[in-house]
């Protein structure tokens, strides 16, 4: 077996699986809350997934791909509406209903991000809350849903649903408060999906390629990612997850009206402070922050417009103090993840960190020699090191880059996953300015030793295959008699 073997990349830690375990917990005790709880509690916590499915579509969006928006709540607005278009108009279960206002959601998405994506930045942000405001005055003009002032969820409707029958029998309840079970259940359902496929999503290539946009979206596009259609079916999702919560939040309140569906403060300001609190770029922190949301919103709620104030200023000392969010902290302090996306190298000798402790700095072994000459022949531990400017790759431009950098006293770290130099050409011709950066680097007299000698650069052959029939031929660089003068 090679040496090789021994190692592996681990996307999880024996902390985070044990961790994902309790949340497997919690999830089975949620799902019996209804059982076990008052109606008012249960309508809290519906409250608290409902903001998690949200904040989490939203961190999704801005956290990992860059993707600042504040108009998430159009995709509110239109789920709503939709659904209860389709249950009230056309007679539709009010449950299918709300699957059907998620595609509706996904598909009104793909227009309004063909509009909103030619802006960048700020212009980006503002963008997305004007589509919002327009979306609110269309719908403020639907008579057959109340216009304006909106419609309620009429009672034969609300009785249609699907399981009402049996939950009023099993739990011995009315129409009502069976209808608030049916929607915690369906919002518990959601959240587990939504964090569940983020969570498959970040861990794969291209979860990696969305970081990298996030990042630099010109360094990612450099590198091959197509970053129109990973913002597109980021933003997509994240209309998808809003549509299907703002019809299940609207469902259950069993009535609706422009200015609340499209609450500016209601669905985009509340899940920006969830998601700033809690830590943004995290899985857990929009379940922290919606969490703390919930609490000072039961303890802080009589106290009117101080109240939103107090957010405010909590969400702007928390950015001071930690700029990363709660989670974010935590990740920094201890090195822990409940939903791990990183990857590790994992060898024999790894030892296995103690999440109950701060992390502390280890000092790399100091290498013998320059340029890779006998650096150890395995690796056994994983070292922290600090360096300004990380290269991937010795190649031309990566080992230009190391040497340059180098030359003007910038610390660089070049890292090559070959540990022996190319026995192959790694470029046809070498270009004037190429031969500039050499004469800087005072190489120039060395890759004119190894290059090859000008009269034996003859001619390029076009042919069908290596060995096939020959199509015809021309002088390659610089070999034409004109060029010789």
């Amino acid at each position: 077996m090679p040496e090789t073997s021994r190692y592996q990349v681990a996307k999880s830690t024996r902390a985070s699986n044990t961790a994902l375990l309790v949340m497997v917990a919690v999830i089975a005790m949620l799902a019996v809350a209804p059982a076990l709880v008052s109606r008012s509690l249960l309508q809290d916590l519906f409250f608290v997934l409902t903001m998690v499915v949200l904040a989490q579509c939203w961190n999704l969006l801005a956290g990992y791909g860059g993707l600042v928006s504040i108009g998430q709540q159009a995709y509110v607005g239109l789920g709503a509406y939709a659904g209860f278009g389709l249950a009230i108009l056309l007679g539709m279960n009010p449950l299918l209903a709300i699957l059907a206002a998620g595609v509706i959601g996904a598909l009104l998405s793909v227009p309004t991000a063909y509009i909103v994506f030619r802006l960048q930045g700020a212009y980006f942000a503002i963008g997305t809350w004007v589509a919002a405001e327009v979306y609110r005055l269309l719908f403020a003009q639907w008579k057959a849903l109340g216009g304006g002032t909106g419609t309620s969820l009429p009672s034969d409707v609300a009785r249609s649903v699907w399981g009402v029958g049996w939950v009023r029998e099993a739990f011995d309840v009315k129409s009502s408060a069976a209808r608030d079970i049916i929607s915690y259940w369906v919002a518990l359902l959601l959240a587990v999906i939504v964090i569940g496929a983020i969570y498959a999503f970040l861990r794969t290539r291209n979860g990696l390629a969305l970081s990298a946009i996030r990042d630099n979206p010109e360094a990612a596009e450099s590198i091959g990612v197509d970053t129109s259609r990973a913002k597109l079916a980021v933003y997509i999702f994240a209309a998808t997850g809003a549509a299907l919560a703002g019809a299940l939040i609207y469902f259950q309140k069993a009535s609706i009206t422009p200015q609340s569906a499209f609450s500016v403060i209601d669905w985009t300001a509340f899940v920006l402070f969830i998601v700033v609190i809690g830590g943004i770029g995290t899985l857990e922190g929009p379940i922290i922050g919606a969490l703390i949301l919930f609490a000072l919103q039961n303890w802080f709620a009589d106290y009117g417009t101080w109240y939103l104030m107090a957010l405010g200023a909590l969400a702007i000392a928390v950015m001071l103090v930690a700029p990363k969010g709660i989670w974010g902290w935590v990740q920094a302090r201890y090195d822990f993840s409940i939903f791990p996306t990183r990857r590790r190298l994992i060898g024999p000798d790894t030892p296995v960190p103690d999440y109950t402790q701060p992390v502390q700095e280890v000092k790399a072994p100091e290498p013998v020699g320059v340029s890779g000459a006998e650096l150890p022949n395995e690796v056994t531990t994983m070292f922290d090191i600090e360096t300004d400017v990380l290269i991937i790759g010795s190649g031309p431009a990566g080992g230009a880059s190391a040497a340059l950098l180098s030359s003007y006293g910038i610390p660089n770290v070049m890292v090559e996953k070959y540990g022996w130099l190319a026995n192959t050409p790694r470029a046809h011709i070498t270009n004037q300015r190429t031969m500039e950066v050499l004469r800087e680097l005072d190489i120039e007299e060395e890759a004119k030793e190894k290059s090859v000698p000008q009269e034996l650069m003859g001619n390029n052959v076009f042919c069908t295959s290596l060995a096939g029939e020959e199509i015809g031929r021309l002088l390659t660089w610089g070999n034409h008699p004109s060029r010789k003068a």
